[in-house]
């Protein structure tokens, strides 16, 4: 019989900084321990709300599978003469087990032939393994910090005040210290704070939302967003649907209720970051537009009790938003009278990192970097990217960017338009910290482009030389993140700069880093690139085969797996593989050394040499076109030769001369098909 889990662990209350991955992370978990204990399921549902963490499973059975196991008994040698009869050892190996010796099987190890029983067990109630599972699950729950309190030895995110634990009718009983499980929840702290009997999974949720708690967090985020469209439609607006903030009121509500307000009309001279930002960070409350995309002097709030009077709570809100408007009228203000130009020199009191040096220090390699970068990319720009450079990091002396370190960059260019920057430089300024957040919007401009690719190769090879390597847990510079942007810029701009060049270019700028450190952000780099491919739904075996020949061009590795991933759907992808590996495995030291036609002694290497030099040229010339999967249908041309040659030529031969000629005239092959991508690395 099929039966439903219901766990809620009840908490003080939680930070935001969990969700939603702690969701996601209790799935994983449970997942993993019930799978372990042989039991299967329908489905597992998370639910959390600011003070509970809730896990719903169904289609549990109500017990474990009868299962059959191996009991290894004496080796076979001991148990049974050499005329097969048992011995002692068999005869008290199945007393032991009250069977017959015609019970006995033979049973294959690691260590020879033994013998042994298969034994049904019977499988145990599914109560009694929770009993035992749940509490070993709730603390192997992860999180970023854990503590502990009271008297308690254990640790979690929050101090844990009651747990419910339901499996159909039951309760499952178990206990963490002295915190015992129950069948009891509690509606909302403030409006039905009182004690809630459930007994059954199927009342759990009703329950509780006439508690005046929704535990489901994605039912609430659709009721916040409806809230949010209504309250806006009522004002002619459009709400600014911050996702950020959305999951911020979420996981801080268990009953949302919202609220309309409004500031002074003089605050929306204010940058439009400024205002929303003010509205978002101080007050979580989202800002509104009009139908021309101009900012309302309106906000709206999710609070987290239904209240009688909202003009008392209204008024509450409409005083701290003034407050937060008005000190950030101040800082603009304030801040527009130093010119960015002249807070340059400030940045020498900013630490960017304390074995990498001052702010200052960055800006001086940065426009050392993006001057070799245009160089290259893009002549002409180079005195505009050269100034943004310059420029780039001066808003972290302002007061704006000290109360709101998220508006970096966006005061910067903000700043710089206001006095008077060309709008080039303007908007580097704004793009160069781009993309903030995995998937994020990357630099619209080439300028900002290059300039924030310089300033993230900058960290990256920087925190490298001094030891600070991301690992499995921890990345607290984002490097990772860093190294994506990088890659998705030079593939979404097809901006071909081999990454070879970029972070030589940078270890230039620091001049007190070793080979060592290119050769590991080369290969962290890579390993990045290697995961973006995936995303793009190709292959491992053709993403490792055009990572193998990886020359440090960004766009043209994506093209040349795309092209290779096509290719693998034609029926002539398996034949050029062979012909391939046929050649590469022959070659464990290639000859680099030209070709002597005069000694070949057989017309098949006579006849393959002649089809490489007939097709070698337009191979490359479709290669250096970047056409590469008319490359790899003009390769496969090379098959039948290279299968003559195979049948009919001996190429380790005694004779040095001819071997070594033979070998030259493979590498050569092996070399053509290299600039596409290394076909031994696909598994034919």
């Amino acid at each position: 019989m099929k039966k439903t889990l219901i766990l809620e662990i009840g908490t003080e209350e939680l930070p935001i900084s969990i969700f939603p991955d702690v969701l996601t992370e209790m799935k994983r978990v449970f997942s993993k321990l019930i799978k372990a204990e042989g039991l299967e399921f329908n489905e597992i549902k998370t639910m959390a709300t600011p003070r509970r963490l809730t896990l719903l499973a169904t289609g549990i059975p109500d017990k474990q599978l009868e299962k059959e196991i191996d009991v290894i008994g004496p080796p076979y040698k001991i148990a049974f003469d050499d005329k097969d009869r048992p011995t002692k050892a068999a005869y008290g190996f199945a007393k032991k087990y009250n069977v017959s010796i015609d019970a006995l099987i033979k049973i294959e190890t690691k260590k020879g032939e033994y013998v042994g029983l298969k034994i049904k067990e019977s499988g145990k109630p599914t109560l009694e393994i929770l009993a035992s599972l749940l509490p070993k699950y709730i603390l192997s729950l992860s999180f970023p910090k854990s503590m502990r309190w009271y008297k308690y030895k254990i640790h979690f995110v929050r101090p844990i005040h009651w747990i419910l634990a339901l499996f159909d009718g039951k309760m499952i009983p178990f206990s963490l210290e002295d915190i015992n499980s129950s069948n009891i929840t509690f509606g909302h702290r403030f409006i039905a704070p009182q004690p809630i009997v459930v007994s059954h999974p199927k009342d759990y949720e009703p329950f509780l939302e006439k508690a005046f708690v929704i535990v489901d967090h994605l039912k609430r985020q659709n009721l916040i967003i409806n809230l949010l469209k209504q309250a806006a439609k009522e004002l002619n607006g459009k709400v600014i649907m911050d996702k950020d903030l959305l999951n911020w009121v979420n996981f801080l509500t268990e009953y949302p209720v919202s609220i309309i307000g409004n500031f002074d009309k003089e605050f929306l001279f204010l940058p439009e970051p400024v205002l929303i930002t003010v509205l978002k960070q101080h007050q979580k409350c989202f800002a509104v537009k009009d139908n021309n995309d101009h900012l309302l002097p309106v906000f709206i709030a999710i609070i987290n009790t239904p209240i009688k009077d909202f003009n008392l709570v209204r008024n509450g809100l409409e005083r701290v938003v003034k407050a937060r408007l008005s000190d950030a009228r101040f800082f603009y203000e304030e801040d527009l009278k130093i010119p960015l130009s002249q807070r340059i020199s400030k940045l020498n009191g900013i630490i960017f990192q304390e074995r990498l040096g001052t702010v200052l220090e960055k800006v001086k390699r940065l426009k050392l970097l993006v001057s070799s970068l245009t160089e290259t990319i893009c002549p002409k720009k180079k005195k505009i990217i050269l100034r943004a450079a310059s420029l780039c990091k001066a808003d972290l002396t302002t007061e704006m960017v000290n109360e709101f370190p998220e508006l970096q960059g966006i005061m910067g260019g903000i700043y710089a338009r206001e006095q008077g920057e060309r709008k080039e430089v303007v908007k580097a300024i704004s793009e160069h910290y781009l993309p903030i957040e995995a998937g994020g919007k990357l630099p619209e401009t080439l300028e900002g482009a290059i300039l924030a690719i310089a300033d993230k190769i900058d960290t990256i090879v920087g925190c490298f030389g001094v030891g600070l390597i991301p690992t499995g847990t921890a990345d607290p510079y984002a490097l990772r993140r860093l190294a994506i942007g990088i890659l998705r810029i030079l593939l979404e701009r097809n901006i071909s700069l081999s990454l070879f060049e970029l972070v030589q270019l940078s270890l230039n700028t620091y001049g007190r880093f070793d080979k060592k450190i290119k050769e590991e952000v080369l290969i962290f780099l890579k390993t990045r690139l290697f995961s973006l491919l995936q995303e793009k739904g190709y292959p491992y075996h053709i993403i490792e085969a055009v990572i193998s020949v990886f020359d440090g061009d960004v766009p043209k590795t994506y093209k040349k797996a795309e092209a290779l991933y096509a290719f693998s759907k034609t029926d002539k992808f398996e034949p050029l593989v062979i012909a391939y590996k046929r050649v590469y495995r022959i070659l464990e030291t290639e000859v680099n050394k030209p070709i002597n036609v005069n000694i070949f002694t057989m017309p098949q290497e006579k006849a393959l040499y002649e089809k490489y030099l007939d097709l070698s040229e337009d191979i490359k010339d479709l290669i250096e076109k970047e056409n590469f999967y008319k490359a790899l249908h003009m390769l496969v041309i090379l098959k039948p030769f290279i299968d003559d040659f195979f049948d009919h030529v001996l190429v380790m031969t005694e004779d040095n001369s001819l071997r070594e000629n033979r070998l030259a005239l493979l590498t050569q092959l092996k070399s053509l098909f290299l600039k596409i991508a290394d076909l031994g690395k696909i598994p034919i």
